[in-house]
């Protein structure tokens, strides 16, 4: 059941990954990449940062799928947005621990 002609639901998205679906990606990188992309370019980091971060969450979220471990409370929003965070937030950590603790940090709030 779809929400409208060209948007799949949260469920469907799911489906759609778990098959493989080449429209369920397209969809996914369609509708919540800008929300990735604006949290990790507002918190220190670049456009090629953000597709890396969103990669890596959306591998986390195949995983998950594919495993028949992923328990969803939330919307599939939140929970990539999630998931995006808390990989950008230990990218930084990363990057921190490399550049030294005389170089300070530029990191931001999240």
């Amino acid at each position: 059941m779809k929400q409208s002609r060209s948007q799949l639901t949260d469920d469907e998205l799911l489906a759609g990954v778990a098959n493989g679906s080449d429209l369920a990606l397209t969809q996914l990188y369609r509708r919540f990449f800008p929300m990735i992309l604006h949290l990790v370019t507002s918190n220190s980091g670049s456009d090629d940062d953000a597709r890396d971060i969103y990669q890596e969450t959306l591998v986390v979220l195949y995983e998950k799928v594919s495993q028949g471990s992923l328990e969803l409370h939330c919307q599939l929003k939140t929970y990539l947005y999630s998931v995006g965070r808390r990989l950008w937030l230990k990218q930084l950590t990363i990057r921190s621990r490399l550049r030294g603790p005389s170089s300070g940090s530029s990191s931001g709030a999240l």
